[in-house]
């Protein structure tokens, strides 16, 4: 029987860990048709935090730079220029560049159609329903789930709609004798996964924010065909691997994007975009909620205490420029990891890191309203 009494209190409080680990998105953060949602564009940031993956990770973006901004508009679908060919439509959004008719439903929003006057820098006109809905927000999204959702959509057109194509394919040679070309057509293959793959804390611009991040993988394929036609019938062929490079796009193009969500925030916190090309040339790129600034009353310090001794064999203490009291000690490691965090710590209080192993740590003191963060090395 004393066996069951003790068992019970460690079961609770592991599920206990368990359930308050958990960040959940909320349904909340999928916005409304009339919304805007408002980014700063990345410029400059500590290129290996968004790499960090696990539980409980500190993912540090305090000396994120930006230039310049962007609003990601959810207009209502009747202010589109084409809403009378998506008559179930709620939302139009941009899209490649076009206009995007979406539905949203209590859990996701889609897209069903695009549209414009344009496409892919020509003149082509479209108005065409994809192949199957396209899911480009869901909610809610929990630690550990995954998903997956794609299309295909195609646009038939005359050769002389794309100016120069026709002489370059006569001069490829890649058209049987005897054949003539009787239309072209490009199609888009869109495949994504996404996967909740870790939690913890996000600094950005010196405030901190409980989130989950996604890493959402991006393929696209973008194929070029003519309908070659003969005294025996007609057929098919790809004619992408024929054309000049940057003639019309073609190809596969593979994006990862790493997006960090809060519970409530309709915006992303932060998404860093990793772009490889045909050749495997990787671009990276960002942004960040645009009403984060650094005026902030959690205002993070650089060593505005001294760590004593540092480096460190067993143990240290805290001096503070400041007095403090009841304040939170947390330690990371190079991967983001908290390894140990210490509550109601005072000037006199000893910290024991004897079980640490050796290496650089980052330390942070939080007092109040005010978040103070070091360096500290470990010795054996």
């Amino acid at each position: 029987m004393k066996s069951i009494k003790y068992v019970a209190p460690i079961w609770m409080l592991i599920f206990s860990y368990t359930v308050n680990a958990q960040i959940v998105v909320d349904l909340l953060t999928l916005p409304e048709p009339g919304e805007s949602l408002e980014y700063n564009l990345v410029t400059s940031y500590n290129e290996d935090t968004h790499t960090q993956s696990g539980a409980d990770i500190y993912w540090d973006f305090s000396t994120i730079q930006s230039d310049g901004t962007e609003t990601e508009y959810y207009a209502p679908s009747s202010e589109g220029n084409f809403s009378e060919d998506f008559p179930d439509a709620d939302i139009v959004i941009d899209f490649f560049g076009n206009e995007g008719y979406a539905n949203k439903n209590t859990t996701s929003i889609s897209i069903i159609g695009i549209a414009g006057e344009g496409f892919n820098g020509f003149d082509i006109p479209v108005s065409l329903d994809l192949d199957q809905p396209f899911i480009i927000k869901r909610a809610p999204i929990g630690y550990e789930d995954s998903y997956g959702t794609s299309t295909y959509f195609e646009i038939s057109l005359d050769i002389d709609s794309i100016p120069g194509l026709g002489m370059i394919i006569d001069s490829s040679g890649v058209i049987p004798a005897g054949t003539t070309v009787d239309s072209i057509r490009m199609s888009w293959d869109l495949n994504r996964t996404e996967e909740a793959d870790s939690w913890g804390t996000v600094n950005v611009r010196n405030q901190e924010m409980d989130v989950l991040r996604i890493i959402q993988e991006d393929e696209t394929t973008i194929g070029i065909e003519m309908y070659v036609v003969s005294a025996f019938g007609g057929l098919w062929l790809d004619v992408s691997a024929f054309l000049p490079e940057g003639f019309v796009p073609g190809g596969t193009t593979e994006t990862t994007t790493y997006k960090f969500l809060s519970m409530d925030s309709k915006e992303s916190i932060v998404e860093i975009i990793s772009t490889s090309d045909m050749d495997g040339n990787e671009t990276l790129t960002g942004r960040f909620k645009a009403s984060l600034t650094s005026d902030n009353t959690n205002v993070i310090t650089e060593n505005n205490f001294s760590i004593i001794p540092n480096p460190v064999l067993e143990s240290f203490r805290i001096e503070m420029n400041s007095e403090i009291e009841n304040a939170t000690i947390s330690i990371y490691n190079m991967n983001g990891q908290r390894v140990l965090t210490k509550k109601n710590v005072s000037i006199d209080s000893e910290i024991l890191v004897g079980h640490l192993a050796s290496g650089q740590y980052s330390l942070k003191v939080t007092s109040g309203s005010t978040v103070s963060t070091s360096k500290l090395v470990i010795l054996k």
